[in-house]
């Protein structure tokens, strides 16, 4: 863990937003760089700022989770994880130019955050996949910008003792970047939690990417990912957990895309 990186925090002047309105969420109309040049300059504002990926389930859960959506509607920086929310903006004519998958955009921004002498910090994921993925990432950026790892027991969120010493610990390190592997909705919600008593930065919650990066669990191929079934190879991995929210979600998806189309024609 790096404990000589001293970048200095500033203001940068954020570039005006570009963004579409779909299913009720603000998505940015983003690529890939343009992606982690906004997390980057958001990660250097002195204030603290939230960071969302959405996929199909994410798009179902704001429909009927009121805090969740409280969190989409809080963030600075939305991007399309799901390529089926890339082609739902083309289809309602408000196209985003490419697919921002979370698991990549966490790897890439952790280099480049690195390779600029940023400071990130990682918290969740299993016991040693968060310190084996900055190891790995440090080697590939040829720089170390870890400045704080935490892997918080089951249901700490509701431990006040926990999160008040998990606070201070985040706040002591001062991380441009803050990367949260809890998963769906749970490591969102704790985004919400954090913003305003984390001193600043960018906060961005990154599903299982530890473990992908640390190479304890293998990510859907390459052809799988392009093709925008990447969500089919996670249900042969753990089809009890998924089986019925990836059922409820090819049902209900494609019905609220129809309804904005043709509320939007009519």
């Amino acid at each position: 863990m790096s404990s000589t990186l001293t970048a200095p925090l500033s203001e940068p002047r954020l570039r005006e937003r570009h963004a579409h309105r779909l299913l009720g969420v603000t998505i940015d109309v983003v690529d890939m760089e343009q992606a982690i040049e906004r997390l980057l300059e958001l990660g250097q504002s002195s204030q603290t700022h939230i960071v969302v990926t959405p996929n199909v389930d994410h798009l179902v859960m704001v429909q009927r989770d009121a805090e969740f959506a409280d969190v989409y509607r809080r963030a600075s920086l939305v991007v399309a994880d799901g390529q089926p929310v890339v082609w739902a903006s083309r289809f309602l004519n408000k196209p985003l130019p490419e697919r921002v998958a979370g698991s990549d955009l966490m790897p890439r921004s952790v280099v480049e955050a690195a390779r600029r002498g940023l400071r990130y910090f990682f918290l969740g994921g299993p016991p040693g996949d968060g310190q084996r993925a900055a190891e790995i990432l440090a080697a590939r950026a040829g720089a170390d910008g870890l400045c704080g790892i935490d892997c918080p027991p089951l249901g700490f969120e509701h431990d006040p003792d926990y999160m008040r010493g998990l606070i201070e610990r985040i706040n002591a390190a001062q991380p441009h970047l803050l990367y949260v592997a809890l998963g769906s909705p749970k490591g969102e919600k704790l985004l919400g939690q954090l913003q305003g008593v984390i001193d600043h930065g960018a906060m961005i919650s990154v599903g299982a990417t530890f473990s992908f990066v640390a190479g304890t669990i293998k990510r859907a191929p390459r052809w799988m990912q392009r093709i925008g079934i990447e969500w089919l190879w996670r249900l042969l991995l753990e089809p009890r957990r998924l089986w019925r929210r990836y059922a409820g979600n090819l049902w209900i998806f494609p019905r609220l895309v129809l309804r904005e189309k043709f509320e939007r024609v009519s």
